[in-house]
C-alpha cells in the first residue's frame, strides 16, 4: 500500500516539483546546521563565538515572521522562495572563498535566506492537491524532511573527501540552491 501511495503520489501533477522544491529546501538548512559550527570552530572562533552566530540568526525569523504573511499575499509565495533560494546559493558561493569575520556574516545573512523561505517551502503541495488528497500524500511528502538530513551531508562528505576543504560543502548547497531554483521555476510537473 504504501509503494502504491507513493507512485500515485508522484504521478499527480505537482506532485513531483512539490517534492523537489521541499527536499531542496531541507537539503540547504542540513547542510547549514551540520556544517556552520565545524566551519566555525575550523576557522578559530571559540564555542561562544559560535552561539553569538547561532543566536543572531534567530533574529531574522523572528524580525521578518512580522511582515511574510503580507508579503506572501502581495507578492506571492514563488517570489519569496526564489528570493531566498537564490541569495542562499550567492552567499554560498561566497562562503567558499570568504574566511574570517566574512564568513560569520554570511552565516548570519544566510538566516535572511532562511527566513524567506520558511514560511512558503511546502505551499506547493497545499496549492495542488485537493483536501480529499492531502491525508493520503502528506506522509509521502513529508520524506523530504527526512531523507536530506541523510543525503545532503553524506554529499558534502563526499565534497570533503575529494577536494580535502571543509569549506568545499558549500559547492553542494550552491548545487541544490540552483537546482532547486530551477525546479520551482519550471512549469508545471
Amino acid at each position: 500500500a504504501l509503494w502504491i501511495n507513493t507512485l500515485a503520489f508522484f504521478r499527480c501533477p505537482g506532485m513531483p516539483r512539490a517534492y523537489c522544491v521541499n527536499f531542496g529546501y531541507y537539503a540547504l538548512y542540513a547542510m547549514r546546521i551540520l556544517y556552520v559550527p565545524i566551519i566555525v570552530i575550523e576557522q578559530g572562533f571559540s564555542a561562544s563565538v559560535l552561539g553569538w552566530v547561532l543566536t543572531l540568526g534567530i533574529l531574522p525569523y523572528i524580525i521578518f515572521d512580522l511582515f511574510i504573511g503580507n508579503w506572501v499575499k502581495r507578492l506571492g509565495s514563488k517570489l519569496l522562495m526564489s528570493i531566498g533560494l537564490l541569495s542562499f546559493s550567492v552567499l554560498a558561493l561566497c562562503a567558499t572563498v570568504v574566511h574570517g569575520w566574512g564568513l560569520l556574516a554570511i552565516f548570519v545573512l544566510w538566516q535572511i535566506s532562511g527566513a524567506f523561505m520558511e514560511p512558503v517551502h511546502d505551499l506547493l503541495f497545499f496549492d495542488n492537491t485537493r483536501k480529499s488528497e492531502q491525508d493520503r500524500f502528506y506522509g509521502v511528502f513529508r520524506t523530504t524532511s527526512y531523507l536530506p538530513n541523510v543525503i545532503a551531508p553524506m554529499l558534502g562528505a563526499l565534497c570533503i573527501a575529494i577536494t580535502g576543504s571543509t569549506s568545499s560543502v558549500w559547492y553542494v548547497s550552491v548545487a541544490v540552491g540552483i537546482f532547486t531554483l530551477f525546479v520551482l521555476l519550471s512549469k508545471k510537473r
